[in-house]
């Protein structure tokens, strides 16, 4: 299997099992997040399944040259797509169950695009690109409410670990585009010009599993727009719709319990 990077990053490994695992669980973060808004999340997999978790980072430099093409994708996302592939690689992972968060909806599924050898299933939750006509505006808006809301429900809840977690996530996107200016808007700006649901539908094709979980409360995507778009492709058996906002891993235990509910997981005997 060829490298797809020359220096693929990671932050964080929540079992020592994971190399030539084929069975490992791996955790890919939306726009702008970061270790700070998955740590719990990573953790809590790791501890309720007993199997092997990685947290994906995304790429804070400009790497190497993006030659290819996978999906056509803008270049910024490709270039997520390619680090995700790249770090699965370097610990020689094969059929893993890949959670993808928001934006990683269309990143991840571009990683399993490069290598399909790298998933048997995934799991989108809360995912970008599930809309044709989607308004880079319109999405740009609706992040600027998820992070008000970030904002005041971290503050009234800070005695909480839901709410510390809610400032975290703050704090891990603010650094994200301070520090990478013209990266985050080139990734924010392909986010809403994506249409993923093609891309989706040949990794189906091709025998990987795909899940979606659907926040109600979600600020971003409309839960119900989101539905809809989702049953004109996907099994309604696939299709579970929880209560909570778009971060729903903020609340780390009870995301994992509706995942091992909802059969999407096993737990640890």
């Amino acid at each position: 299997m060829s490298r797809l990077y020359r220096h693929p990053i990671y932050t964080a490994v929540a079992d020592t099992g994971l190399y030539g695992s084929r069975e490992a669980i791996t955790v890919h973060p939306g726009f702008g997040e970061g270790w700070l808004s998955f740590r719990r999340f990573t953790h809590e997999l790791n501890r309720r399944t007993g199997r092997p978790t990685l947290f994906i980072d995304s790429p804070r430099w400009d790497g190497d040259d993006v030659t290819r093409n996978p999906g056509g994708a803008p270049t910024a996302l490709q270039r997520l797509g390619l680090n995700a592939a790249a770090q699965m690689q370097a610990f020689e992972l094969t059929g893993a169950t890949g959670i993808f968060h928001s934006l990683a909806a269309i990143t991840g599924s571009l990683a399993a695009e490069l290598d399909p050898a790298l998933f048997s299933t995934i799991v989108i939750v809360s995912g970008a690109g599930q809309l044709a006509n989607e308004r880079p505006g319109r999405l740009l808006r609706a992040v600027g409410r998820k992070s008000w809301h970030c904002l005041r429900d971290g503050l009234r809840q800070v005695h909480l670990p839901v709410g510390r977690a809610n400032l975290a996530s703050l704090l891990d996107g603010a650094r994200y585009m301070i520090t990478n200016p013209v990266r985050s808007a080139a990734e924010a700006w392909g986010a809403g010009n994506y249409y993923v649901r093609p891309l989706i539908r040949r990794l189906m094709d091709e025998g990987v599993t795909v899940y979606f979980v659907v926040a109600r409360q979600d600020v971003v995507y409309d839960h119900d727009g989101a539905v809809t778009a989702l049953r004109e492709y996907v099994p309604p058996s696939h299709i579970i719709s929880l209560d909570g906002v778009h971060d729903l891993q903020l609340e780390p235990e009870r995301l994992v319990d509706a995942l091992i509910a909802h059969g999407l997981l096993s737990a640890a005997p």
